[in-house]
């Protein structure tokens, strides 16, 4: 544990502890919980891609902050903080999130049907190849709803009771407030929104400055022949980046990492967590593992078996029916 006091920030102050509560209006809740159990779990979530520092994530069933660690799945009631000097990059189906230094997201919703991330503080990077979800990806910041409604690079800088809140977009397309009242922010453009939540100042800026220079290499076009997974699956794309599809005949075709110790097979270099609401769920430690389900585990429908020291057999895919590019 590092030694951030994670139960004295007061952004956290939302997520009581059961103790406080009336026995009446915790039977609410835990009969809440239960119907949410008894529901399908979210059909998209997102993955912690990488870490610089000391990062925390707060689980929505817990009381405390704990250490952030690579591969942890990330999903609705969520939040993750990123301390002074240090980032953290999300992965969350064709979408890269770059959560930059004294900056706290939460995740407020997210499946298919929609995604709603809360920025509370600091600034956030985002590169979007394809949108999560079909009403493209809402972010909360204190002055007001943002919508990114196209592909592109973005930054979000939330702002403090002193500074206005800024949106940049490099690249795509955005709009800012309600509906029926929102201004947009086209490609090259920054939004600067001074003021209030409830009484927003709106202007604009030509000063947008450089998106990062990793996220302006041209994509990876991948045949459609070689295409054996949904570019918008979380993580789909280290696949592609730490191994390579094979037809064997006893499987079909079967994915190789590139690079294994000798000694591995599946479920020894990891650990279990319980994450909801999925439950006792494996977080791999290796990069590619986790292919964008709660669980890093083969991929879903495949097979597996214990590998061979120079070539594991990791789990059998079939081609998707259309071309796509990759990252």
């Amino acid at each position: 544990m590092n030694d951030h006091q994670y139960t004295d920030k007061p952004r956290r102050l939302a997520r009581l502890t059961l103790q406080a509560l009336t026995p009446a209006v915790l039977a609410v809740i835990m009969a809440g919980a239960a119907s949410a159990q008894d529901a399908d779990p979210p059909s998209l979530v997102g993955r912690i891609a990488a870490i610089n520092g000391e990062v925390s994530m707060h689980r929505a069933d817990d009381q405390d902050w704990s250490d952030a660690g690579i591969n942890d799945p990330v999903t609705i009631g969520d939040a993750l903080y990123v301390p002074a000097g240090g980032d953290a990059r999300l992965e969350i189906g064709a979408t890269d999130l770059d959560l930059q230094s004294d900056s706290e997201i939460d995740i407020a919703a997210l499946d298919q049907d929609g995604g709603r991330l809360r920025l509370d503080s600091g600034s956030l990077d985002l590169r979007i190849a394809a949108l999560p979800t079909a009403d493209g990806l809402f972010i909360l910041t204190p002055r007001g709803t943002l919508q990114l409604t196209q592909p592109g690079l973005y930054h979000i800088d939330a702002g403090t009771e002193d500074q206005p809140t800024e949106v940049i977009a490099w690249r795509g397309a955005a709009q800012m407030g309600e509906a029926g009242a929102a201004v947009t922010v086209q490609s090259g453009q920054m939004l600067v929104v001074a003021g209030t939540a409830d009484a927003p100042q709106y202007s604009y800026s030509s000063n947008i400055g450089e998106p990062p220079r990793d996220w302006l290499a041209p994509p990876r076009v991948v045949a459609e022949e070689q295409r054996y997974i949904s570019p918008e699956m979380t993580g789909g794309e280290d696949l592609y980046r730490y191994g390579s599809f094979q037809t064997v005949a006893e499987y079909g075709t079967v994915w190789y990492p590139t690079e294994v110790a000798p000694d591995w097979q599946p479920y020894r270099y990891g650990h279990w967590e319980i994450v909801a609401p999925w439950g006792r769920t494996w977080i791999d430690d290796s990069p590619w593992y986790r292919s964008g389900s709660a669980a890093a585990r083969p991929l879903a429908g495949s097979r597996s078996r214990p590998a061979r020291p120079s070539a594991p057999i990791i789990g059998s895919a079939r081609p998707m029916s259309r071309t796509s590019t990759a990252r």
